[in-house]
């Protein structure tokens, strides 16, 4: 998707499964049009992350079963909302507060 912008989101955890990062907003993500992902965690230990698998993957590595959910921090725009549906990376992320 050439002519779409990059997405912020944001990782917010409940649970802290590892004891590493803490429960909240515990990092900052793009969306990239082409799919991967970039992630900041916060805190005292912070680093980078890039996700070629992208969404997919954070889910895998980072979200923890369901305890730490996507949240968009930017509105999702229908094609974007499309296509990540039709892909299946949609799912557990929450909108962006309105």
């Amino acid at each position: 998707m050439p002519n779409e912008l990059p997405l912020r989101f944001h990782l917010e955890r409940d649970v802290d499964a590892t004891g590493a990062s803490g429960t909240g907003h515990v990092a900052d993500g793009v969306l990239w049009p082409d799919g991967t992902a970039t992630t900041h965690w916060r805190g005292e230990d912070n680093t980078d992350n890039f996700w070629l698998t992208g969404l997919a993957g954070i889910r895998r590595r980072a979200c923890h079963d369901g305890q730490t959910r996507i949240v968009w921090d930017d509105p999702l725009p229908p094609s974007r909302a499309a296509h990540l549906a039709a892909h299946d990376e949609g799912a557990g992320i929450e909108p962006a507060p309105e």
